[in-house]
């Protein structure tokens, strides 16, 4: 018994002077706990509205509402004043081709009839006749007609319908004669045709534009402009522009409610990440600590186990523990708890001595972990 209390109380020593172990398993350093106010981002209606009632004014009306009054009046009277000026001019117009409705559909019928007449003076594209084509040497010969060509190539349909490209150069010079002949007429049908094609659809616009005339001398006079409208129309696009200004608002609150959750997300997952660190390096230095224990005290003479929770070594003592006098089992606290002190970070560091019934007969107080206490008894 003398041998093994001499063992241990040398493992005691040599723990107590020993804090290059600490420095070997790698101390964490004390954590400040810091605190934060969380964001709020509620909107307390009452107080804010009540921070910017403004001094009412005689009529009972507050000052802004006053000033967004007077600014709805004023766009008021300026549209109101715009749609008066087109209400004049529209009616001075609807006046003059309402009462020039007969002339105006004689010009109508005028114009209709002048499109019939140009309908029937389009001009028709040149028409080619099947004839006899033949190559210089005359080795190739075919009655066809002359589909297209560009004055290079020679696209001929036969009579059976099966066309065929030749090149023109080839060909007899009677057969390029009629090329050159089918080209220009090509070239004047064209001009002619584009011509007639510009001169009918100025006539169709002007058909529409005589029809439509008539439609608005026919139709209903142009109704007065009503200021009460309008100003109905400024206050409905008010509201709607405050609407989607408080949309918006909402909107980025909840982009900052997002973003803080996502940043107390991180928080947490980095404090988690940390504590699981700080979790191993105790494990490490727990482990540390027995095997060193365990050197000196083989036999388990005082220490029976040591076992690591949380920032708490338990170290379970056997029945010679209760037997050694007051002062020694402090003195033998004291320098467990130094020696845990030593491999893992001083200002967490916490030890409890119990017994096999889970008892506490010892150990760190709450206020501080190197305050030691022991049983007296």
């Amino acid at each position: 018994m003398k041998d093994a209390l001499s063992a241990v109380f040398g493992f005691l020593a040599i723990l107590f002077f020993g804090s290059v172990f600490g420095v070997f398993f790698g101390k964490s350093s004390p954590t400040p706990n810091a605190t934060r106010s969380d964001s709020s981002f509620a909107h307390d209606k009452d107080s804010i509205a009540s921070s910017r009632i403004e001094k009412s004014t005689d009529d009972g009306q507050s000052e802004d509402v006053q000033e967004a009054t007077s600014q709805i009046n004023k766009a008021a009277n300026q549209i109101f004043l715009q749609r008066t000026e087109q209400f004049v001019s529209q009616l001075a117009t609807w006046k003059s081709e309402a009462n020039a409705i007969p002339n105006t559909k004689e010009e109508l019928a005028r114009l209709k009839s002048e499109v019939a007449v140009h309908e029937s003076k389009q001009p028709t594209p040149p028409v080619h006749t099947v004839r006899e084509w033949s190559t210089i040497d005359e080795k190739y010969k075919a009655t066809a007609s002359l589909v297209e060509t560009d004055n290079v190539k020679v696209t001929l349909e036969k009579v059976d319908g099966k066309q065929i490209t030749v090149s023109k150069a080839v060909l007899i010079a009677e057969d390029r004669v009629y090329i050159d002949k089918a080209i220009s007429l090509l070239s004047a049908y064209s001009a002619a045709h584009s011509e007639w094609q510009l001169e009918r659809d100025e006539a169709l616009v002007k058909i529409s534009e005589t029809e439509a005339r008539i439609l608005l001398g026919e139709g209903p006079a142009p109704v007065p402009p009503n200021r009460s409208e309008v100003v109905a129309e400024l206050i409905a696009a008010e509201e709607k522009r405050e609407l989607a200004a408080k949309f918006a608002e909402e909107k980025r609150e909840m982009a900052a409610m997002f973003a803080e959750e996502q940043r107390r997300k991180r928080e947490k997952l980095a404090e988690a990440k940390l504590k699981s660190v700080s979790r191993v390096r105790r494990q490490y230095a727990a482990n540390a600590y027995t095997t060193i224990l365990r050197i000196f005290d083989p036999e388990k003479v005082l220490i029976a186990s040591v076992d690591a929770q949380d920032k708490k070594l338990i170290l379970t003592v056997t029945n010679a523990w209760h037997f050694q006098p007051y002062q020694i089992r402090l003195q033998t606290a004291q320098s467990l708890w130094q020696g845990w002190a030593n491999l893992s970070n001083p200002d967490e560091a916490r030890i409890s001595l119990v017994d096999f019934q889970g008892n506490a007969v010892g150990g760190s107080r709450i206020w501080g972990g190197s305050q030691i206490w022991v049983q007296d008894k």
